[in-house]
């Protein structure tokens, strides 16, 4: 049976290091979460799920609140994925409140690539500061754009966003892989557009560099045929 699923959290997060987030803002963003992916109706994709993934979810990553809240609680870096089925066509759009972001650029919110999901999201020390992410493309917190790529300028992109994202923000990320382009919101200004990877399947992720930073899902919205 066709049509468009969303999933909408019941309840906020019981944020531990920022206040809950805005009733009214969250609500604004996710009407225009909904109307975009709506708006494609007739396109397929998965339902949407209001969780991190549990079978995926990497060491040291504690997931609460019925998987909607993520936390590391490691050093080094983590890349955790909600869970849906790989992004092959159609809309989809997600929404996360940052409840703790501990040092600029140690967060990245975006999708990977079938490849990087299937090999377990590993990390690659390149000489660069972070470590090369292949296959995950995906805006830091401090505004550079990791590509995806290996580059001789590397990872990051480094023609920034106007506004990076902090402890207390909604980010949400508006992917359309018919055009093979994703967007990036912060508190619902648009801050980034950029295009997928090559024509692989994705599959939306948060990363968590830096102990006890934590995120939690909103909401999610998808089509299917």
């Amino acid at each position: 049976m066709g049509g468009c699923g969303s999933t909408v959290s019941a309840d906020q997060p019981a944020a531990q290091h920022a206040k809950a987030p805005d009733k009214r803002l969250t609500e604004e963003i996710n009407n225009r979460l909904r109307a975009w992916v709506t708006e494609a109706a007739g396109n397929s994709g998965p339902d949407g799920e209001v969780e991190f993934d549990e079978e995926t979810r990497q060491d040291k990553v504690d997931l609460s609140n019925d998987n909607r809240t993520a936390a590391y609680m490691g050093k080094g870096y983590s890349t955790t994925l909600l869970k849906t089925t790989a992004l092959e066509r159609g809309r989809f759009a997600f929404s996360v409140f940052v409840d703790l972001s501990r040092i600029r650029s140690w967060m990245q919110i975006g999708v990977v690539t079938t490849d990087r999901k299937e090999k377990g999201c590993p990390q690659v020390f390149d000489g660069t500061p972070h470590p090369f992410r292949e296959g995950e493309l995906a805006l830091r917190s401090d505004g550079a754009l990791l590509t995806g790529r290996k580059e001789t300028s590397d990872g990051p992109d480094m023609n920034r966003a106007e506004r990076a994202y902090d402890t207390g923000d909604i980010i949400s990320v508006q992917i359309d892989v018919d055009t093979r382009k994703i967007e990036w919101f912060k508190n619902n200004d648009l801050v980034k557009t950029a295009e997928l990877l090559d024509d692989q399947p994705v599959y939306p992720c948060v990363s968590l560099d830096n102990p006890k930073e934590q995120v939690t899902l909103l909401a999610s919205f998808a089509c299917s045929s």
